[in-house]
C-alpha cells in the first residue's frame, strides 16, 4: 500500500519503504536473511522492482523499511502488516539484513512500533504472526512484545497472537 505512515522510538524508525530501500533489501533477502523465510528464487532487480510497484498497489498491506536513525544512520530491515480481516492483521516479513544491526533489539522495537500501529492506526483487535520454531530471535522478540502462542502448522511454524487488550495490558513498552 502507498502509504505515508511514520512511527519511531528511540533509535528506530518505520516508514514506508522506498525506491531507494529496495536494492539494499533485495540484496539481504538474496544473501543474508533466506534461513526462515519463504524460499524464493533469486530476486533480479527487475522482479524486486515489480514486486515494489505491486506492494504499492496492494491495499492490503502496509510495508515498512526499517531504519536506525542515531549510530548507523540507515536501513536495516523492513516488516510489513497484511492480510487484513475485519478487526485482525498479520504481522511478518521482518527481518533485520544489516549485521551491523543484529542482535541489539532493533527487531523487537520495530515489532512493538508495528503493534503500535496497529492498534492504534488502525484500531484492530488482534494480530496475528507465524513463526518458525527454530527461530530463537524471532520468537524471544515476539513474545518480549506480548505475543503467545496459539497453535502449530506442519512446516513447524508457530501460530502466535496478541489482542489489543493484552498490548495495552503491558503499558507503553515503547
Amino acid at each position: 500500500m502507498n502509504h505515508s505512515i511514520d512511527y519511531s522510538h528511540k533509535n528506530i524508525k518505520l516508514a514506508p519503504i522506498s525506491p531507494d530501500d529496495i536494492e539494499q533489501l533485495r540484496h539481504w533477502r538474496n544473501e543474508t536473511v533466506t534461513k526462515f523465510l519463504s524460499k524464493i528464487d533469486y530476486i533480479t532487480k527487475e522482479k524486486q522492482e515489480a514486486w515494489y510497484q505491486k506492494d504499492l498497489e496492494n491495499e492490503d498491506c502496509y510495508s515498512f523499511a526499517i531504519h536506525e536513525i542515531e549510530e548507523l544512520n540507515d536501513l536495516i530491515g523492513s516488516v510489513a502488516l497484511y492480510h487484513f480481516n475485519g478487526k485482525s492483521a498479520e504481522l511478518g516479513r521482518i527481518f533485520i539484513g544489516n549485521v551491523l544491526a543484529g542482535g541489539k533489539g532493533y527487531g523487537y522495537i520495530a515489532i512493538a512500533l508495528s503493534l503500535k500501529i496497529a492498534f492504534t492506526e488502525f484500531d484492530l483487535e488482534e494480530v496475528i504472526a507465524y513463526v518458525h520454531e527454530e527461530n530463537i530471535a524471532a520468537l524471544t522478540n515476539n513474545k518480549k512484545a506480548g505475543f503467545r502462542v496459539i497453535g502449530k502448522d506442519d512446516k513447524n511454524e508457530l501460530k502466535i497472537r496478541i489482542t489489543k487488550e493484552e498490548f495495552l495490558a503491558l503499558g507503553d513498552k515503547i
